[in-house]
């Protein structure tokens, strides 16, 4: 990720031209809104304790008190946000708006020398209809005017000796000005001919916090996060073996979930970018293109494909094992009281922000940047950028348009449709991501279970009897009778799924649990089941029961109580390792009512396939070794009723050539009946 520097760098210099050059671009302060304001002994007391915390010399704190206090209170205020953080939130600035860069050195014009009139520049860079602006240019006194527009202003002179803002001179913007439009402005010396070269100030809608660090561009939608960005997000060693060979466990992971997520919008990924790039903390597949192409804040970044793909990226993010395991524990374990008084807090600190997740009563999730809150009644405000609602520099909703509301007394959480939220700290939602099939890493034993192709989930049980559903097919929520730890996952985006996205159901703590899922509808279907360290899929034609057993186990087991009316088409155990090792088996034969168990070794080397009635399949291996993928075919495999094949190529190095030893069991003795070596197919 990019670290930079953002210092903004004002230099005076001593003679008739002033240029005004740093080695890179600039950050400009981010100017404060109109603030709630604190009495003027406290902002004197205050103001002078910042003095001399930044080590101003004794000599010139009295110099700047004076003039500080000689100053409107609002103006007072204004400056009094623009110079410490901590004292700034004791007086009520949005922590949001603080400037995050301090001017490293001021050159101050030494009084005598003589100096042509102009202005360098302002602060903020845009201003906005009623705040405070600031001149900066030369050789400012008690006599300049700010002229805006052709009419004088209100002009208030900060000298030589004033710490912070020197030899500025500040005003307030007319509050009918124009938005999205350039006014003129000078300088003039009342009562002579004197007078700056006019020169042209912005003037746009209060920035709010999305008009700084929210994105220019709306809320989009895009069928495909490409693969490029899934690699830089997890890793290429995570994803592709050396020369570029896809992994199969995180190939099945991102064609799933990953590729699809941002289909019906990217709202996550936007709300996370957000917040990286005010935390100078952006980067991923186009750190690069950032690092050439800084922007002052985020809203300047345009729609292209380099800001498209770094939130398509940060979109997937919610997909990974660290992510999705914290959204389903925050689901089950955070109350919309809780909620709330965590972005309370989170939005007092300074880098780690919070991201609120939340769920519209029709289906589909959201995500957004809260940056304040506030109490009406029993009424909670989150105040948020919804990147839905991006900044507009003529708009006229004002700069905190987008406003949800938990009630109180009811713990309940409202915006729009939206009726679940969940609050998440920057640091989590940017915390070390792993696939949820890595056999390292967070997720807090974690499994997914995504059903695709028109399946319908009609219920989940677990070993004690506990049910993810309802008999009317509503979610079950309550504690004693529903599977604790679970929630069907319905990513962030900000819109309607897509058609076709598939049913994802996350299952934290779920070490040992047994699980049955039975599955409806016509057509072929897919459910695959992805752990640390395993992929269990079956793709099938027909209805019936699905189990995972001893999930995260070295016992774990994937089973078909009734084959005949599964009517499976495929079965794929992938082992996790160094180097993914895959069994595919099809052409099912013989399929009959008894029991189907795949049980896959712990060390990825067999597949113990346990069969309660006769049934023949083929069988494809595959893994990669010697620099490239490697694949086995083995046919016409046979089992006869109560028997376990156990099956293991000879040499996971050459699968294309070598044999599959094949060892048969009794099935409740777990006795060898027989060992027979199978040839490559063709």
């Amino acid at each position: 990720m990019i670290k930079r520097s953002r210092i903004v760098l004002v230099c005076v210099l001593l003679f008739a031209f002033v240029a005004v050059a740093a080695a890179q671009k600039p950050r400009i302060l981010t100017p404060k809104p109109q603030l709630r304001l604190a009495s003027p002994l406290v902002l004197s007391k205050d103001f002078q304790t910042i003095l001399k915390a930044q080590k101003v010399p004794a000599d010139k704190q009295s110099a700047a008190l004076a003039k500080f206090r000689s100053l409107p209170p609002s103006l007072q205020q204004d400056l009094f946000g623009a110079m410490d953080e901590k004292a700034a939130i004791q007086i009520g600035t949005p922590v949001e708006l603080l400037p995050r860069h301090k001017y490293a050195k001021l050159i101050r014009v030494r009084p005598g020398i003589r100096l042509l009139r102009f202005i360098s520049g302002f602060f903020p860079d845009a201003g906005s209809p009623g705040s405070w602006a600031y001149v900066f240019g030369m050789p400012w006194s008690d006599a300049c005017q700010v002229v805006f527009d052709g009419t004088p202003l209100d002009t208030h002179y900060l000298g030589f000796d004033f710490e912070f803002f020197p030899n500025s001179l500040a005003f307030t913007v007319p509050a009918g000005a124009t938005k999205a439009a350039d006014h003129d402005v000078k300088v003039i010396w009342p009562g002579t001919t004197n007078q700056t070269a006019v020169k042209q100030y912005r003037i746009v809608a209060p920035r709010g916090y999305r008009g700084y660090w929210g994105w220019k561009f709306a809320n989009f939608s895009d069928p495909t996060i490409p693969w490029a960005a899934y690699r830089d997000f997890f890793g290429q060693s995570a994803v592709e073996y050396g020369d570029g060979t896809h992994r199969p466990a995180a190939q099945a992971w991102y064609n799933s979930t990953y590729k699809g997520v941002g289909g019906g919008g990217n709202c996550y990924g936007m709300s996370v970018s957000s917040l990286r790039e005010r935390n100078d903390n952006i980067g991923g597949l186009h750190s690069a293109w950032f690092a050439a192409n800084l922007e002052t804040y985020v809203w300047p970044y345009p729609w292209l494909t380099q800001t498209k793909e770094t939130v398509q990226e940060y979109q997937g993010g919610q997909l990974s094992a660290e992510m999705a395991a914290q959204i389903n524990h925050y689901y089950n374990h955070q109350s919309h009281r809780q909620a709330w008084e965590r972005v309370r807090d989170l939005v007092l600190t300074f880098s780690n922000r919070p991201v609120i997740g939340f769920w519209f009563s029709g289906g589909g999730g959201h995500a957004t940047v809260p940056y304040r809150t506030e109490v009406v009644g029993d009424a909670h405000r989150i105040i948020m950028y919804d990147n839905n609602n991006p900044y507009a520099e003529n708009e006229t909703s004002g700069a905190d348009p987008n406003v949800a509301t938990v009630g109180w007394a009811a713990n309940s959480f409202s915006y729009g449709t939206g009726n679940k939220m969940i609050c998440m700290s920057y640091q989590e939602c940017t915390q070390p991501q792993h696939l949820p099939t890595a056999a390292v890493g967070g997720g807090m034993g974690m499994m997914a279970a995504v059903f695709e192709g028109g399946a319908q989930v009609t219920q989940i049980q677990d070993a004690q009897g506990r049910r993810f559903f309802n008999a009317d097919g509503s979610i079950n929520t309550n504690a004693a009778t529903r599977i604790p730890d679970s929630m069907k996952f319905e990513p962030l985006t900000g819109g309607p799924l897509p058609a076709g996205y598939p049913g994802i159901y996350l299952f934290n703590q779920s070490q040992g649990k047994d699980l049955t899922f039975n599955v409806q509808g016509g057509g072929e279907k897919t459910l695959s089941m992805f752990m640390a360290g395993d992929v269990l899929q079956v793709n099938f034609n027909g209805q019936g029961e699905i189990r995972c057993n001893k999930i995260l186990t070295n016992t774990r087991t994937l089973a078909i109580p009734n084959p005949s009316v599964l009517r499976p088409t495929s079965i794929r155990c992938i082992k996790v390792l160094a180097v993914d090792r895959s069994f595919l088996l099809n052409n099912f034969r013989n399929l009959g009512p008894a029991s189907l168990i795949m049980r896959p070794t712990a060390n990825g080397n067999s597949l113990n396939v346990e069969s309660q009635g006769a049934v023949q399949f083929d069988l494809q291996t595959a893994t990669f070794a010697a620099g490239q993928a490697q694949q086995g075919l083995f046919n016409n495999i046979g089992l006869a009723t109560n028997q376990i094949g156990v099956l293991q190529p000879a040499n996971w190095n050459a699968l294309a050539t070598t044999q599959l030893n094949l060892q048969i069991r009794n099935l409740q003795t777990k006795q060898p009946i027989r060992s027979i070596k199978i040839p490559p197919g063709r």
